[in-house]
């Protein structure tokens, strides 16, 4: 695929498409993969049956990756890349079906948005970024991390637990989206 240099780091890929796919109907569907990465998801998608994907990453090395990628595995036509990052103003991605969102908010202020934002607007602002999502798409694949900007040392809510944060995306999203499943990843015993 060229001489790119794209370091991937595994964040559990695999098995966050194992508990997608049983719960999203993803055959014939046309997908906004927003802040893509290197493409797994997007590629993965249409390997089980997505009509379409929009992949959406401001990353250079990435967007470059993923649309040499596509074009050397015949995908043009199923597949377009877009680099740069998702606003969520209006029109910021096209109207889809199925939206994926996953570990991408809790880098407002950093990789998007207003650098000088401080947490309780980040915060705001993701759920506006959620009610966005819900003009232009019928379904989400969210996935928050938990601390701000990426940061360990900025966790998002006070006590920086799942609870703190299931409710947040609950209580802030009641009147855009109904929430159909929530997966709570946990190690396995005996395994680091």
């Amino acid at each position: 695929l060229g001489g790119h240099a794209v370091a991937v780091r595994s964040r559990s890929e695999n098995e966050r498409l194992a508990y997608l796919l049983p719960r999203v109907p993803i055959h014939g569907l046309h997908v906004a993969d927003i802040g893509g990465n290197t493409g797994f998801f997007s590629f993965e998608l249409l390997r089980h049956g997505a009509g379409r994907v929009d992949y959406f990453e401001g990353n250079q090395a990435h967007h470059d990756f993923v649309r040499s990628a596509a074009e050397r595995l015949g995908l043009g036509e199923r597949l377009h890349t877009h680099h740069r990052y998702v606003t969520f103003e209006p029109d910021a991605f096209p109207t889809v079906d199925c939206t994926l969102l996953l570990n991408v908010l809790h880098h407002l202020g950093d990789d998007f948005g207003d650098e000088r934002t401080d947490k309780a607007t980040a915060r705001a602002r993701m759920l506006e970024c959620l009610a966005a999502a819900s003009r232009r798409s019928r379904l989400l694949v969210l996935q928050l991390g938990f601390n701000w900007k990426g940061d360990r040392h900025q966790p998002l809510f006070r006590s920086g637990t799942k609870a703190e944060m299931i409710d947040f995306v609950a209580s802030g999203t009641a009147a855009d989206w109904t929430i159909a499943h929530i997966g709570i990843a946990s190690r396995r015993t005996g395994e680091v």
